[in-house]
């Protein structure tokens, strides 16, 4: 024998064998650390090295002519299989991942051409810390609810892309990160056992949809990450894309409900260009925060997303500052009896006074303060100041009766605090007449749990407020919800207002049939964007009750308000100021 190791033939002893045994030696002493063996095309070790003597517990004839396949986790047999041959074809051959346990002593192999054999590999594995293994097993490895590979598997499955990538330019791959939109509202309203059975029922589909060759994994709570590899076109990447939207909109039952869900997704292109596995990770996950804001089912990364996301990183960072700095204030948008041109109510818009940036649109940092929580503590000041102010204006004017002031509720207040006792709170130290008080809802409240949602607003109404249905018809309304739920007024978007003008026809029917619903319906109507004198006359003709817009006024800050009802005071003679200014 030419060597102390077990082999498939045993060889004679001449100079090729000598030469063989040298180069085999100086191969062994590279990797001294490490469990060496050979395996063929099918799978089967057919040479173990010596340096499996490290490990007393390993012996060559345990081994030898066994298939690696029998070491191998069940769920990554196919993949792997898949890449043992694709190494074959290849020289050199791909780095391969393999975790694999012998014995009770997990390796981690790669793989390298054979010194002596073309018709064979060799996989170089070094042992892993028994703390290490554990974590494989059980978090690293595999996610232990979905039973997909986990982040450390996806990033290595990257690299090993992102080498091939390297030796051919022509390789095209792309990575999807999808986000499932809402899906905290479902954990926080039908408990996370429902929320754990949708994730693993997503998992699924997502698997069964993609090919062998591709990776699935959950990345996040509610992320997931898809590694799609060796594709034959662009255009590959975006049908794919399509088809996982279409999967994800067909409503999920799980036992007694039915779930609906959408994602966002943002796709990046694997290019040369990248030198880190989390950068491409990083401009994916920006690449779907663009299409969450956007509405849109997917986008592609290009650059421009990466500075805006940096930008937004820092609007968060000052975000979190703002508030203990006093840089929030209130704008204020009258609210128009049509019928008597008298201001009747009061709509408070928050407002961002940054110290560089200047004022900051509530568009730009809203989506970052729901997205964070800080909407919160935002929310909350926002009641308080709002409160503060107006009984200030209510003491200055007389204003047309019954007076309401408006503010805006977000969906996340209803979720994450006991939002009846904060208005409670604010009301009591304020001394705000809870009668004067309107709050704004959008439609996708109703969508988190409509059982919940109708308690919370009964609390609500019994302390003799107003709530108002805001954006109507934008969102998921339907008949039922307003039947059910206490609204005193509809606010109908700006959209439909402005679309007036443009096929009059068919817009007026559709206005008029929500001021016929409301009139049913026992409710107010509140029309939103009156831009024009065209639009207003229509709305008078409708019987429309108030109106907002810039054909009144736009949003206005405290003292530009005051102003604004002087000027009205003096043009209409119906207001009586109560004391001087």
């Amino acid at each position: 024998m030419c060597s102390p190791y077990k082999t498939k033939k045993e060889h004679p002893d001449n100079k090729t064998c000598s030469d063989d045994s040298t180069r085999e030696i100086d191969f062994i002493l590279s990797f001294i650390n490490h469990l060496i063996l050979e395996i063929n095309y099918q799978g089967l070790i057919t040479k173990v090295f010596p340096t499996c003597f490290k490990f007393n517990k390993l012996r060559p004839d345990d081994l030898l002519f066994s298939s690696v396949y029998d070491f191998l986790p069940k769920y990554t047999i196919k993949r792997n299989m898949c890449l043992i041959r694709r190494a074959f074809r290849k020289n050199p051959p791909e780095n391969i991942e393999l975790l694999i346990e012998i014995d009770g002593i997990w390796f981690q192999f790669k793989a390298l051409p054979s010194p002596l054999k073309s018709s064979s590999i060799l996989i170089i594995g070094e042992k892993i810390s028994h703390n290490n293994s554990n974590s494989l097993t059980k978090g690293t490895y595999t996610d232990p609810l979905t039973g997909l590979p986990s982040s450390e598997i996806l990033s290595d499955r990257i690299r090993h892309t992102f080498e091939r990538l390297q030796r051919n330019k022509d390789y095209i791959c792309f990575l999807l990160f999808i986000d499932l939109n809402r899906f905290r509202i479902i954990n926080e309203t039908l408990g996370k056992d429902i929320g754990d059975y949708v994730l693993k029922a997503i998992a699924n589909k997502l698997r069964k949809l993609l090919r062998q060759a591709d990776t699935v994994a959950r990345f996040d709570r509610d992320e997931f990450i898809i590694l799609l590899d060796d594709l034959k076109a662009v255009q590959d990447a975006f049908r794919v894309a399509d088809r996982i939207q279409k999967l994800l909109s067909r409503p999920l039952k799980i036992k007694e409900h039915e779930i609906f869900i959408s994602a966002s997704i943002g796709m990046v292109y694997i290019s040369p260009e990248y030198k880190h596995v989390n950068h491409i990770i990083r401009d994916a996950e920006t690449a779907m925060y663009q299409s969450k804001r956007s509405g849109r089912g997917y986008r592609v990364f290009h650059a421009k997303m990466h500075e805006r996301a940096v930008k937004l990183l820092n609007l968060e960072t000052d975000l979190r500052k703002a508030l203990a700095r006093k840089e929030f204030m209130l704008y204020y948008q009258p609210i128009i009896n049509l019928t008597t041109n008298r201001v009747t109510g009061l709509e408070a818009l928050i407002r961002w006074k940054h110290p560089e940036k200047g004022i900051i649109s509530p568009v730009e940092f809203i989506p970052i303060a729901e997205e964070t929580g800080l909407i919160v503590p935002i929310g909350t000041w926002v009641l308080e100041e709002a409160c503060r102010e107006t009984l200030e204006y209510m003491k200055e004017f007389s204003f047309e009766k019954p007076f309401m002031l408006s503010v805006n509720i977000s969906v996340k207040q209803f979720t994450h605090i006991d939002l009846p006792q904060m208005i409670k709170n604010v009301i009591q130290n304020s001394g705000f007449d809870p009668g004067c008080l309107k709050l704004e809802i959008t439609e996708s409240v109703m969508m988190t749990n409509t059982n919940e949602a109708c308690s919370i607003f009964s609390e609500i109404k019994n302390m003799g407020i107003q709530l108002a249905i805001d954006d109507f018809g934008t969102g998921y309304s339907s008949l039922s919800y307003l039947h059910r739920f206490p609204f005193d007024t509809l606010k109908i978007d700006r959209s439909f207002v402005n679309k007036i003008g443009h096929q009059p026809d068919k817009h007026l029917k559709i206005l008029q049939a929500i001021m016929g619903l409301a009139s049913h319906l026992d409710m107010n109507v509140i029309a939103e964007g009156i831009e024009d004198q065209h639009q207003l006359n229509l709305l008078k003709h409708m019987k429309c009750n108030w109106g907002q817009g810039f054909l009144f006024s736009r949003p206005l800050e405290p003292e530009k308000l005051r102003i604004f009802l002087r000027n009205k005071e003096q043009e209409t003679g119906l207001y009586t100021q109560n004391q001087a200014v």
